[in-house]
C-alpha cells in the first residue's frame, strides 16, 4: 500500500495537537515545602506566596514523608493564607483534608485560586515526633 503525502499530513493533524496548543498550555510552577514535626506531633508545610501581580491556580499537591513509600502518619488540612501561617487556621481559609497520608490530590483550574500575597499550607497534625513531611505542588498561572 501506498500512503501519499498529503495522507499523512491529514492524519498527523488528527492524530497530534494542533502547534498552536502545545505552544500555549500554561507554564507549570513546581513548588516543594518541608517540615519536620514537632514534639507534638504537628508539622507546618508552608510554601512560597505568589508574587506581585500574579495569581496561580493549584493542579496538584502531594503530601506525606520524604518518599512515596515512607510510612507517615497524621492527618493534613491544606488552606491559603495572606497573613503568617499557624495551626489555627479559619474555616473559610481550609479547602482540602487528607485523613492519611501520603495523598495525592488533583484540582481543576479555577478550582484552588491563589492571589499575589497569599500562600498554600499543609497542617499536618498527629504526625510522628521528628519525622520529615514534605508537600509538592503544581501551580499554573491563573488565566
Amino acid at each position: 500500500m501506498t500512503v501519499e503525502v498529503d495522507e499523512l499530513q491529514f492524519l498527523d493533524g488528527h492524530t497530534h495537537a494542533p502547534a498552536s496548543s502545545r505552544e500555549s498550555a500554561p507554564k507549570r510552577i513546581p513548588l516543594d515545602a518541608t517540615s519536620t514535626a514537632d514534639a507534638s506531633g504537628n508539622a507546618l508545610l508552608v510554601f512560597d506566596r505568589v508574587p506581585q501581580g500574579e495569581s496561580w491556580d493549584l493542579y496538584r499537591l502531594v503530601v506525606g514523608g520524604v518518599q512515596w513509600s515512607t510510612a507517615a502518619a497524621g492527618t493534613a488540612v491544606v488552606y491559603r493564607t495572606s497573613s503568617q501561617a499557624s495551626t489555627t487556621p479559619s474555616l473559610t481559609q481550609v479547602f482540602d483534608e487528607a485523613t492519611s497520608l501520603p495523598n495525592v490530590s488533583f484540582y481543576l483550574a479555577k478550582q484552588v485560586s491563589l492571589i499575589a500575597g497569599e500562600s498554600l499550607v499543609v497542617y499536618v497534625s498527629g504526625g510522628t515526633t521528628g519525622q520529615q513531611y514534605v508537600a509538592s505542588a503544581q501551580f499554573a498561572p491563573a488565566s
